[in-house]
């Protein structure tokens, strides 16, 4: 129920942050939340009891969306173009890196310390991000006088939703983001109930995938200099999809060994890496109002596709890859379709 809570807050936070920061500027609201996490990750360790506990998670979980939403819409401000999938590459690469280490510090820290610690962890890093926030990152957005506020900011948001090629290349990405949430829920039960893997094992083959997408992603940024998004978008299309045909034929026609799935599971997802990437440049490049808002959209669509698409994966047992494969295919059929209608819609 904890981290429950801490992903319903992720997610309703960067709908809330997103247009209060195109009404208000960016740096205050990156500060305020900033702190807010820096506190509540301290009263986490300092909770009586199970029901606080959960309340302050949801804090936690609403304030760190802050950072989220915030880091996507200060790069665009700043970055146009090429520029900003460049950016984007570089903000992907670590958010690839960053799950794998995630669990395997907070499991050196709960094996010599209480469970306190990890949130001390926390506090720790919120603080230290809040001091390098506070004296080196600048505004980036500094809004207009009589520009409505926060209510004017929320109304703009709402009228994204009605451009129609915005939404529909934002419902592509949330497809991809779909397949891969379900990548995360099967392959701990895929790789080590139906394959063997030791927990360890596993960590290494979870390790080289988030090590393929942040390189991927970097290559990524690198071509789009050369190649037009849509262009590229198309190739990785393509890729993700005849990644998805493979794990679901092995799905049908399980190998003995599980390198072929690897395989398969390390091309889809160097590929969702891409497509965020590249798909995060075009959906600024054509929003209709502020960054803020439209990364709010997109922040939380992606978490929506995510959260909908993970329980499935064990309506067959922990020993089927054949939900897993039936996510993968669906989703890149879907994405595919969802960026071709947005593209016919760009059109009328």
């Amino acid at each position: 129920m904890s981290l429950t809570s801490c992903f319903i807050g992720l997610a309703l936070g960067q709908i809330v942050i997103g247009p209060v920061s195109d009404a208000r500027g960016r740096r205050g609201p990156l500060l305020l939340s900033l702190a807010i996490f820096t506190l509540t990750s301290l009263l986490c360790s300092l909770a009586p009891d199970i029901n606080f506990m959960i309340a302050f998670r949801f804090l936690q979980g609403l304030s760190g969306a802050g950072g989220m939403v915030l880091a996507r819409s200060i790069a665009a401000d700043k970055f146009q173009g090429s520029a900003l999938t460049s950016f984007m590459a570089l903000l992907m690469a670590i958010n690839s890196v960053t799950p794998v280490l995630g669990p395997v510090v907070g499991s050196l820290i709960v094996t010599f310390f209480k469970w306190q610690a990890v949130f001390y962890m926390l506090c720790s890093i919120g603080l230290l991000l809040l001091l390098f926030s506070f004296f080196f990152i600048e505004e980036t957005h500094l809004p207009q006088p009589g520009n409505g506020g926060v209510s004017r900011a929320v109304a703009d948001m709402f009228r994204e939703l009605g451009n129609l090629k915005f939404l529909w290349f934002t419902v592509s990405l949330s497809f991809v983001m779909g397949g891969f949430f379900g990548y995360i829920s099967a392959s701990p039960f895929v790789l080590q109930v139906r394959y063997g893997l030791s927990p360890l094992g596993f960590s290494v083959c979870f390790g080289i995938v988030a090590v393929c997408i942040a390189l991927t992603a970097t290559l990524t940024g690198r071509i789009s200099r050369r190649v037009g998004e849509q262009q590229l978008m198309r190739r990785i299309f393509s890729l993700m999809l005849m990644a998805a045909l493979g794990v679901l034929f092995l799905a049908f026609f399980p190998p003995d060994s599980f390198i072929p799935l690897l395989l398969c599971l390390i091309v889809f997802c160097s590929m969702m890496g891409a497509s965020q990437t590249v798909g995060f440049t075009v959906l600024m490049e054509i929003k209709r109002g502020l960054a803020g808002a439209a990364s709010g959209i997109y922040g939380v669509m992606t978490f929506f596709f995510g959260a909908m698409a993970s329980p499935f994966m064990g309506v067959m047992g922990e020993q089927s890859i054949i939900p897993l494969g039936v996510c993968l295919f669906s989703c890149s059929l879907l994405a595919i379709a969802s960026w071709h209608a947005g593209i016919k819609a760009s059109a009328k």
